[in-house]
């Protein structure tokens, strides 16, 4: 997310990184920071109370997962392909793991809000790891776990 205000152009960065983003399956977009949110408080105040919003600095976050926003580490000059790293490095879907202690299953599910786990006897499909993972894609703040009980 380019952050800024409503009568701002976009930065030349954020346009050539976009289809790269796309194809990386990151969605861009610019959003008006200094607008109010149904709270009243700016997406400013709500989320980058510390942010010097006077600045002329290029602004630039990532949501994924629900997790509260990542703000990009500007480096000047701004390249297309930095945002594209920071893109996809915030917004990866974390991979299926299986449990193989009592301490990863705790980690990786017991820990979570939401956590899926299956049991499968001998060795999983290709088809079944392909559907568990559209499962950890869809629902990316939750735990998807498969189990083997053979």
């Amino acid at each position: 997310v380019a952050g800024g205000g409503a009568g701002e152009p976009l930065h030349r960065a954020l346009l050539e990184a976009a289809p790269k983003m796309v194809k990386a399956g990151v969605q861009p977009l610019a959003l008006d920071c200094s607008a109010p949110l149904p709270s009243g408080k700016t997406t400013f105040e709500r989320f980058f109370p510390t942010k010097n919003t006077s600045s002329d600095e290029p602004f630039f976050f990532a949501v994924a997962n629900r997790d509260p926003p990542r703000t990009a580490q500007i480096k000047n000059p701004l390249s297309p392909e930095s945002l594209v790293k920071f893109a996809t490095l915030s917004t990866e879907i974390p991979s299926v793991s299986e449990a193989s202690s009592p301490g990863s299953f705790k980690s990786l599910c017991v820990k979570k809000k939401i956590c899926a786990v299956f049991m499968y006897p001998g060795s999983m499909s290709s088809k079944d790891l392909k559907a568990i993972e559209a499962l950890n894609q869809r629902y990316r703040r939750g735990g998807v776990l498969p189990g083997n009980t053979g």
